[in-house]
């Protein structure tokens, strides 16, 4: 059963706790606070007539040895009282002591003891004690969630993540890959109210595949997936969680070129790695492949090291896992991708495949290509050609021409539709295998079907945005 303590007044407001975990705490502190109210108030008068007795006595008293007994009986009474006026300050500075030290009944006390209070401390205890107390807050004729006439303003759990999945992106080096490297986390209370992220601690399982800032800012390090607890400063007991996928752009497979003294990410020490040792790279290391990035970690078997990529040389491309439908939505939407269609397509060069989205900015849906999830691509192959497709966040657009006896598509800047001057066109000869493979363009397979599909659509499909990532 919740009890129900009043702790303030006003003109025709007040408010209450509705004290759940904690009752026992609050029914202690109600009786207590009620009977030395009492007593506050009694003693002194007690204290005068008894004080006035007790010397009436001494003066009438025949004997030495009885006047002595009246005066030491009159200062006990008088130290006595002066110790029960100083509990209620003991008993406040204990408290405080208990609350600077995080322990909640203290706060309860401290709480359920003081007058005046505002709702700036209803919104302050919420903020810190959600899972432990309610507050209500009565109001003259207010509407809204309420009992009576009082008015809900919190309850037993308050806090939540806007977005318990998040999916952003890693590409190193690359001046707009800022829209998608980077997340800030939002919590807000029961009510809706944002909260400060000031107010928390964030832990984060991997550092290396992300760094989570002290006012909850996610930043993309390495492509993998990992998770992010947050914690209220005050209140370590409740927990939230989110997770978190990086989605990366081209990475290579690497070997060390020396031997070098590389710091591993996750336990903060200095490790030798050998000459020759192979790992997963987060960028392309080659100076002409710069505007996919050229790196800065190194992944040897589940550990992960800061190593420069003058440290490093590729000897191939490491093409990740095809990421889902879920992560591929919650990509394109969490980061505001729209197009001048209903149709998004997004080019994966990590995992070398082209998605397709239909709907609008923030609620893309994936759609199948020729009946499929995605298509099989290969994008530009820098370890042959020296060629990449590189990184296009806003540039280019399905273009409505198409040439090179129907198996090509054009893929220009926006307000360019022409064989002129195009950059990066869909066209055939794809290899099947997901891996670069072009001199720059994004190749399909013919064979399969996959480009005439997209080919015999393509008057739908003319002016959609692509996303080159």
């Amino acid at each position: 059963m919740n009890i129900f303590i009043k702790i303030a007044e006003g003109a025709g407001s007040g408010a209450e706790f509705v004290c759940k975990n904690y009752c026992q705490i609050a029914r202690v502190i109600v009786f207590v606070k009620k009977i030395m109210n009492i007593v506050f108030f009694i003693v002194p008068m007690l204290l005068i007539v008894m004080l006035s007795l007790d010397f009436f006595k001494s003066a009438i008293s025949s004997t030495e040895e009885e006047m002595k007994k009246n005066t030491s009986l009159a200062i006990k009474r008088i130290i006595v009282a002066i110790i029960l006026f100083l509990i209620p300050h003991i008993i406040n500075t204990t408290a405080s002591t208990l609350e600077f030290a995080g322990v909640k009944g203290a706060k309860l006390y401290k709480l359920a003891t003081e007058e005046n209070l505002d709702s700036d401390i209803f919104n302050q205890l919420e903020e810190e004690f959600p899972e432990d107390f309610d507050i209500q807050e009565s109001t003259n004729g207010a509407s809204g969630s309420n009992q009576g006439n009082k008015k809900v303003v919190s309850s037993s759990t308050s806090y939540k993540l806007n977005k318990n999945y998040v999916v952003i992106g890693h590409c190193s080096g690359v001046s707009n890959c800022s829209k998608i490297n980077n997340y800030k986390i939002k919590i807000t209370n029961k009510a809706g109210k944002n909260i400060s992220n000031n107010n928390f601690t964030y832990k984060i399982d991997n550092k290396a595949i992300a760094s989570v800032s002290t006012d909850g800012k996610i930043k993309a390090k390495f492509g993998g997936k990992t998770n992010i607890y947050i914690y209220p400063k005050n209140n370590s007991n409740q927990k939230l969680k989110l997770e978190l996928v990086v989605i990366n752009s081209i990475y290579m497979k690497v070997k060390t070129t020396k031997d070098i003294q590389a710091k591993n990410i996750n336990t903060g020490k200095m490790e030798t790695i050998k000459e020759g040792v192979k790992g997963k790279y987060n960028g392309v290391v080659l100076s002409k492949g710069e505007s996919y990035g050229r790196g800065n970690i190194l992944k040897v078997g589940n550990n992960y090291y800061k190593v420069s990529h003058n440290d490093v040389e590729p000897y191939d491309y490491n093409i990740v896992d095809v990421f889902s439908i879920k992560e591929a939505e919650e990509f394109v939407n969490s980061h505001g991708f729209k197009s001048s269609t209903k149709y998004l397509f997004w080019s994966s060069h990590g995992a070398q495949v082209e998605y397709m989205f239909t709907g609008s900015k923030g609620k893309w849906k994936s759609t199948k290509i020729n009946g499929k999830n995605y298509a099989i691509i290969n994008t530009g192959d820098l370890l042959k050609y020296g060629a990449s497709t590189g990184v296009h966040l806003n540039k280019y657009i399905v273009g409505k021409r198409q040439y090179w006896t129907g198996y090509s598509m054009d893929v220009m800047p926006k307000k360019h539709d022409g064989f002129k001057g195009f950059t990066n066109p869909w066209h055939q000869y794809g290899t099947g295998k997901r891996r670069p493979a072009s001199r720059g363009c994004t190749r399909f397979m013919t064979k399969n079907g996959d480009l005439q599909w997209l080919l015999k659509n393509n008057k739908k499909f003319a002016g959609s945005r692509i996303i080159d990532y």
